[in-house]
């Protein structure tokens, strides 16, 4: 499996953890908020992966798809509008979005994708419980 296919498969997982742990009511459609500094099209395995385990996009989940389009300094605002529009999750792709999204809510989960030491650039305090309060 190539890395990013690797990545998404992985991220997918991840996201179907704090989904699957809030308590579903019939109807509800869970929002995540996918954030990117770069402008890659999104991976058909993140979108597989999530059908796989029952998260079917426009029926059950709803993916608000953001690009900071390498502009660093517009990613704060990109999490501000997720945490104003409460979504479930953030799905962060790449540290500098990570961050981000840490510095901008402590209330949403966040999946950091593509980073390379979460715990060298301070993202988490330890990989054991990543949840644990780490400096930002």
């Amino acid at each position: 499996m190539e890395r990013r296919g690797f990545l998404a498969l992985a991220s997918a997982g991840l996201i179907a953890v704090p989904l699957a742990a809030a308590e579903l009511q019939a109807g509800k459609v869970h929002t995540i908020g996918y954030l990117t500094l770069a402008t890659f099209p999104v991976s058909p395995t993140f979108r597989q992966a999530l059908q796989s385990l029952g998260w079917i996009e426009g029926t059950n989940v709803t993916i608000l798809y953001r690009t900071a389009e390498f502009k660093s300094e517009r990613l704060p605002a990109i999490v501000a509008e997720f945490v104003d529009l409460k979504v479930d999750v953030i799905v962060a792709v790449s540290a500098e979005a990570a961050l981000a999204a840490k510095r901008g809510t402590q209330t949403i989960p966040i999946v950091a994708v593509d980073t390379a030491d979460a715990v060298a650039i301070g993202l988490v305090a330890n990989l054991a419980r990543p949840g644990a309060t780490s400096p930002a």
